[in-house]
Parts: structure tokens; sequence; C-alpha cells
């Protein structure tokens, strides 16, 4: 079995949840906030994209999805509201609406059943559902639609629905994809969390919140921070964990964690990249904290 395949199924994945971006200005609209170039909403392209502050942190990791008459924005459950808001404060008097979504539902499709095909970050629609394709050795995807359409589309297949949702957290670890919660909001610039790495973000686009920053560390090469695969013994650490090196300096925070294999975690953190490479790392302070291994 590859090391980055969940077991084969289908799994809840309530930690997600959907904004919609519609009008005829949509895509205009959103090109002139999130780090990506947006496609058509006919397009056959689900990237990520973040929205940032004015300094370039993260305020929202996003995976743009279009759903043939506009846009569905794939989210953390926690930031969704605030999210909607500040997209409604840049509306004025474009032709575009932002609602939170409270009837999609978001599952993710793993191993065997994934019979789907297509390119990384492709979607497809069917049945009013939109299933994108992610990055990993083994085939898996999001399906995003309406309670009743992901009901349906369960029914249809003879799989099983994981309630737990670790495992697939554990594949994302191993494909390098991150998730951006509440803990760390507006504290990070995308590099340090590899989005440039993941293709979410264009430097030939137009303007939007940051991106003056942003593209100086990418062209002056001064990025210090970037996202590592750690793992450690005991059970994963909390999100925004600080990571420390021997001498208690802090290195940098715990984006993703999932249990892995016996009595252990794996995680993605975003490290100062100096530290990283001289070792030694803890979660919390040496001796009292979890010493941390590298993959």
């Amino acid at each position: 079995m590859s090391e980055s395949q969940p077991p084969a199924g289908l799994y809840s994945l309530d930690h997600l949840t959907a904004l919609s971006v519609t009008g005829e200005e949509a895509r205009g609209f959103l090109n002139r906030l999130l780090t990506n170039e947006i496609p058509p909403p006919s397009g056959d392209q689900a990237p990520l994209a973040a929205l940032c502050t004015p300094k370039g942190r993260i305020t929202a990791l996003i995976r743009v999805v279009p759903t043939g008459d506009g846009y569905r924005l794939l989210i953390d459950r926690g930031l969704a509201e605030e999210t909607a808001r500040k997209l409604t404060m840049y509306v004025l008097r474009s032709k575009v609406r932002v609602a939170v979504e409270d009837g999609v539902r978001v599952i993710g499709l793993a191993g065997t059943v994934a019979e789907q095909s297509g390119e990384v970050d492709g979607v497809h629609r069917e049945d009013g559902l939109q299933v994108v394709r992610l990055r990993g050795e083994t085939p898996r995807y999001l399906v995003a639609g309406s309670g009743k359409a992901i009901t349906a589309w369960i029914e249809q297949r003879d799989a099983t629905l994981h309630d737990d949702p670790s495992p697939w957290h554990l594949a994302e670890i191993r494909a390098g994809v991150p998730h951006l919660g509440a803990a760390l909001r507006e504290q990070l610039v995308p590099q340090m969390i590899d989005l440039d790495r993941l293709g979410g973000v264009s430097f030939t686009k137009g303007c939007y919140p940051g991106q003056e920053v942003v593209a100086r560390a990418h062209y002056r090469g001064t990025i210090k921070q970037r996202l590592h695969r750690i793992a450690g013994d005991g059970a994963p650490p909390a999100v925004g964990a600080e990571v420390r090196d021997s001498e208690g300096r802090l290195a940098g925070h715990v984006v993703v964690a999932a249990p892995a294999t016996g009595a252990a975690f794996e995680a993605l953190a975003s490290l100062r990249t100096e530290m990283a490479e001289a070792g030694d790392l803890w979660v919390g302070e040496k001796g009292n904290g979890v010493r941390l291994h590298f993959h």
C-alpha cells in the first residue's frame, strides 16, 4: 500500500463548508481579492487560493470551485462567517452576491472507489455536485453539493462512509497540502505554507490585497519560512502549537496534524528554514515536549 493512501471509501469532511459567490461580475470580483487567477464559472479547474490582509497574511485558505453559474468556495468551517463578511465588504456596487451555503456538504473520496480521472485540481460536475481531483500518489477527490445530492450520490456507490477523517488528514499531510484554521489566521504569508508551490499564487495577475508583500518575497528571494513534514511520538499536537529548537527559540507552528501508525503522529509545520535544516526541534520545550523527526 502506498504511504499516502487512506483506506478506500468515503470520508465525512465536516471541518469544511462553502461560500457561494455568484453574479455576472463574480469572476472579476474574486480576481481582485484572491492570490490566484480565477477560472471562468464554466471552467474545469478548481485551484487553491488565499484571501490575505493588506500585509500579506492569510485570513482564509480557499478551494475555488466553478459551478457553471458562479463559484463555490470551500473553506474551513470556523472561518466561513468571517470570510463571507470580509468578501461582502468589497462588493460595493459590483454585481455579485456572497453567501454562506449552510446546506452544502463536503465529503472525500479515496482509494479503489475513486474511479474518476483527471488532472490535479481538475473539476467535473455531475448531478448538481462538483468533484475535484486532489494531489497525491493515490486518487483522491473532494465532492461538494447539497446534503440531498450528496446522500443520493453515496447511495449509488458500494462504499464505506468513514466518520473519522483522520486517515484523510494524514493523506493530505503526506501530499504536502495544508489546511488553515482559525488558530493561524493572519499569521502566515502564502509562501510560508507553500501555497506558491501548490499552484495557489499567481505572480502575473492584477492586484489583490497583500500582493505587494507576497510578490516582494517571491522576487527578492526573501522567503525564510516554509512548510515541512514532521513526525513525533504520542498524540497529534494542536493546530498552532509552537515548535522550538533545543535552546527554546521559536521555529514556527504546527499547521495540521493527524495520528499515524502506532502511537505517533505526522504533521505539516511552517518552520524557519535555517532552524529546520539545523534539526533538533520540539513541540514545546526540550525535555518537556515531543522531539520531532523530518520526512
